[in-house]
């Protein structure tokens, strides 16, 4: 049997849930809201408080760090607000798979606890302008906390016979970008859940947005930028490592690997040798490896609707 996911939810993270015990106050936004902390509570009262006066549906805030007092606190001050302490290490996509068992059904909000925006830019009005389409993610401009623009538009290429990402400037409304920049974004939760969220067992967090993202527009889903929707950094941002490590190596199988023909994917068997070889190591482990990824696209071989060397020729027009 496979050991990669196959359901969003297939990892049971030990964990708190301070669970909101009360309605919001307001609400003037079909969104809900998955907070990411990773600057422990410093900007965190501001931003729960921006967030409810927006008028969000849901807000939950997943914490990391383990429960203190400054959480029951915030939990006693927000009691609408739903928190979650994970009990062990988790990923990003560890993260953003709770909070979307927590949210109700629709479209949510994933940002991080360093971000702002303006209120009236996610406003029904202004998200009526560019939801009418219902794409798997529509992913925001982006500023640095100097208040210049970062290229957030992420474009696939063939660089000697491997995948390059180019970041570029966004040029224009709804453009197509390879995944979201720092896994911010406006997902609807149905296709997130149909395309089985983020995969557990990639530690990388760059290489764990890759996978969820091409594996997503493999899969006939898009992801988009919007004009009309702004976030920026309050802090200095750290660029993402994209060094290639064990998780490329999944990553490899479960996208680049795979063959589209007639309406279904598979694996090659023939490409074995190959990714042994990029993959080093012991003879055994790499086959084993590589017999998971075959059981993983068999299983999900009817949900491919193209192949990675098709999608990088059809690009530019995407």
């Amino acid at each position: 049997m496979s050991t990669i996911p196959t359901t969003f939810d297939q990892n049971q993270v030990e964990r708190t849930v301070l669970a909101g015990k009360e309605e919001p106050e307001i609400v003037r936004t079909p969104l809900s809201v998955i907070l990411l902390c990773r600057n422990g509570a410093a900007l965190r009262s501001r931003n729960l408080q921006l967030l409810l006066s927006t008028g969000f549906r849901k807000i939950v805030s997943i914490e990391v760090g383990g429960f203190n007092y400054k959480l029951a606190e915030l939990s006693r001050r927000y009691p609408s607000v739903t928190f979650i302490i994970p009990q062990q290490p988790v990923t990003v996509g560890d993260m953003i798979n709770l909070g979307m068992n927590e949210v109700p059904d629709g479209d949510v909000l994933v940002l991080w606890d360093d971000m702002t925006f303006l209120p009236r830019s996610l406003s029904e009005r202004a998200l009526s302008s560019f939801m009418t389409k219902k794409i798997l993610c529509t992913a925001p401009m982006m500023q640095d906390f100097q208040g210049q623009n970062i290229p957030v538009k992420m474009s696939p290429q063939i660089v000697n016979k491997a995948l390059d990402v180019n970041a570029r400037n966004v040029t224009q409304d709804q453009d197509s970008t390879l995944f979201p920049f720092d896994f911010t974004g406006i997902y609807d939760k149905s296709k997130f859940i149909r395309c089985g969220g983020f995969d557990y067992t990639i530690k990388s967090p760059y290489w764990q947005n890759l996978d969820f993202s091409l594996r997503a527009w493999l899969w006939g889903e898009e992801i988009r930028i919007s004009h009309h929707l702004k976030f920026s950094y309050e802090e200095n941002y750290s660029p993402v490592d994209s060094t290639p490590d064990e998780s490329e190596l999944c990553f490899y199988l479960k996208n680049i690997a795979p063959k589209f023909v007639q309406d279904y994917a598979y694996i090659p068997k023939k490409l074995f040798f190959r990714y042994w070889r990029q993959r080093g190591g012991s003879f055994a482990d790499s086959l084993g490896a590589f017999k998971d990824a075959r059981e993983w696209v068999e299983k999900n071989r009817y949900n491919f609707k193209t192949d990675f060397v098709h999608f990088i020729s059809d690009w530019e027009t995407l």
